[in-house]
């Protein structure tokens, strides 16, 4: 079972940060790639912070994941 990729097909349509981020790691063709959890959680972990929301929803996201 990928938790991980489960996690964000779930929560892709939420109205939040989390919403978001999830819905952006669907486009991603790097994250699509990815085999397994370890993988996944790594990438999310290496994204570019390049606005404040960025940082608050991977944090969150990887609270929940």
């Amino acid at each position: 079972m990928d938790n991980v990729l489960d996690f964000v097909q779930l929560k892709k349509n939420q109205n939040d940060l989390i919403g978001d981020l999830c819905s952006d790691l669907l486009r991603d063709e790097e994250f699509n790639v990815l085999q397994n959890d370890e993988d996944r959680i790594a990438y999310i972990k290496n994204l570019p912070f390049s606005h404040p929301a960025t940082t608050d929803a991977v944090r969150l996201f990887l609270d929940k994941c």
